[in-house]
């Protein structure tokens, strides 16, 4: 599987954590430096999160090498009969080629609704840190809510 959107995925909330640090670092929001803390925080832990749903993902990838050698295999199997001109065991090998291809088919088959499940699993995780996302951006609205005389105050400051 390849792993590129979660590795994206962290690097974004890595990113923004480094940018909250320097937010906190250089500005004047000194009253605020808990709210940055915290979501510093909560954007280093999210990249964690997101990265250990990358480790537990099952590669989706067929082993390319073993389904040629199957093929092989099937395709000597009904030849070899070929030679000897006995219909009745080529159309057998033929018959119970098919047979053995349809159960690989299942059994990909099988793989992939297997995988389907836990990529249903990681879409939600994925949708939980949304909903955490959502409630850090409802702590911030708060925040500035209690502390806005010193936001406005810093304001009046720079103006």
């Amino acid at each position: 599987m390849d792993d590129k959107i979660f590795k994206l995925l962290a690097v974004l909330e890595n990113d923004l954590a480094a940018t909250y640090e320097l937010v906190k670092d250089k500005s004047k929001l000194k009253a605020l430096d808990e709210v940055f803390d915290y979501m510093i925080e909560h954007s280093r832990e999210h990249a964690a999160r997101i990265l250990r749903l990358r480790g537990d993902i099952p590669s989706a990838e067929i082993n390319e090498t073993n389904v040629k050698a199957f093929q092989k295999r099937l395709k000597t199997a009904i030849i070899s009969h070929l030679g000897r001109q006995n219909a009745r065991e080529t159309v057998q090998e033929m018959i119970t080629a098919e047979e053995i291809t349809a159960n690989l088919y299942t059994s990909i088959a099988s793989y992939f609704r297997n995988i389907s499940v836990y990529f249903k699993l990681v879409a939600e995780d994925i949708e939980k840190l949304a909903n955490e996302e959502l409630d850090h951006k409802e702590y911030l609205e708060k925040e500035a809510a209690r502390h806005k005389a010193v936001i406005e105050a810093l304001d009046k400051e720079t103006t």
